[in-house]
């Protein structure tokens, strides 16, 4: 399959981009309807999205020796939706530049490879684009020098996505990803949102941040679904918490993501949901602290935790664990005994129990 790299496509898109960024600059102020509140929950999807986010940080990462084996295996587990997450990167936190790395960016001919893997094991793709920062800050706080110089920076990349997603049929475009930062500015999102919609005509979300992220997005209204990425602390009195504490415990997460629900009038779907294999992963699920222990069992209960609670709510459209790997980067933290992932570990097993 031709790659979508080519000369055309790149001076179309970049056109494209400087189109987005006019419109940036002229937009007036866009004032967002009043919220709407709805009791029932019948406006929302009756089939949950059962997906992954599949991760690979080389050029190769979705096309290598063992991509094709491992999207296999994550359709045994009875996943039914893979995101795939190609990354860009910016030098910091306030650079305006952001660009593909050449050495761990998946090429538009690796992307276009792994769809077909996900499409061969009977899955779904979803194109889930990230942006990162080359000097470890966290996406969050990226607060450009130059805002108007970022955001064509990042309708260019916006726009490449989604017409890949456009054009292998992938039902649903993630817009953003915890770029809690710049996701207030209301003049520059929503020309990008229709710039994007006239490339892609599928679902979009954008993915915040559970705190404070998704609160503060003032363009709910222009997408089709509140995509938050669930990383929620669920707090217990237990060191070594059980399934049913841990159950108990998202008791206040779950009124929150209702309230979301009512208060936009879209259905949720949570972008992001996992738990480090580590003591202490679901009180603090955030982050990864290599001080503590392994701990394999207590990642596969909040797993379970999850899905007990999750899969009756009728708001919810769709879970996306974080994360399933098809490559191995250096580094115990992303694909080690301690990480996320949960292949090789009795989470995966939780997994295929609760989605058969």
């Amino acid at each position: 399959m031709t790659s979508v790299r080519s000369g055309a496509a790149a001076a179309t898109l970049a056109l494209a981009a400087l189109a987005v960024l006019a419109a940036l600059v002229v937009t007036k102020r866009e004032t967002v309807p009043a919220t709407i509140v709805r009791e029932d929950m019948t406006f929302l999807a009756p089939a949950v999205q059962r997906g992954f986010n599949v991760t690979a940080y080389n050029d190769l990462g979705f096309s290598g020796p063992g991509a094709r084996a491992a999207m296999q295996r994550l359709a045994r587990t009875g996943t039914t939706h893979a995101a795939l997450v190609p990354t860009w990167y910016q030098p910091t936190s306030t650079s305006s530049d952001i660009r593909p790395d050449p050495d761990k960016t998946p090429t538009d001919a690796s992307l276009l490879a792994g769809v077909r893997a996900i499409k061969a094991a009977g899955m779904v793709p979803v194109i889930k684009p990230h942006v990162d920062v080359l000097d470890g800050t966290f996406r969050g706080e990226i607060r450009p020098d130059d805002y108007d110089t970022w955001f064509a920076a990042y309708a260019a990349m916006l726009l490449r996505y989604a017409a890949i997603a456009q054009r292998v049929g992938a039902p649903l475009f993630v817009i953003g990803d915890e770029l809690t930062g710049v996701q207030g500015d209301r003049e520059r999102w929503p020309p990008l949102i229709a710039a994007v919609r006239r490339v892609y005509k599928g679902k979009l979300t954008y993915a915040a941040n559970w705190d404070p992220g998704y609160k503060s997005v003032p363009f709910w209204h222009l997408l089709d679904y509140v995509g938050i990425d669930s990383y929620h602390p669920l707090p217990t009195p237990e060191v070594t918490p059980t399934v049913r504490a841990l159950v108990t415990a998202w008791a206040p997460v779950v009124q929150e993501l209702r309230d979301a629900a009512l208060q936009t009038g879209k259905p949720i779907l949570l972008t992001e949901i996992g738990y480090p294999s580590r003591r202490g992963a679901a009180s603090a699920p955030a982050t990864q602290d290599t001080s503590e222990p392994v701990d394999a069992t207590e990642q596969a209960r909040a797993y379970e935790a999850a899905y007990r609670v999750l899969r009756d709510l009728p708001f919810i459209a769709g879970v996306y664990w974080w994360d399933w790997a098809t490559d191995t980067r250096v580094g115990e933290a992303d694909g080690g005994a301690g990480s996320y992932r949960p292949a090789g570990k009795p989470a995966e097993l939780v997994v295929r129990d609760y989605s058969r």
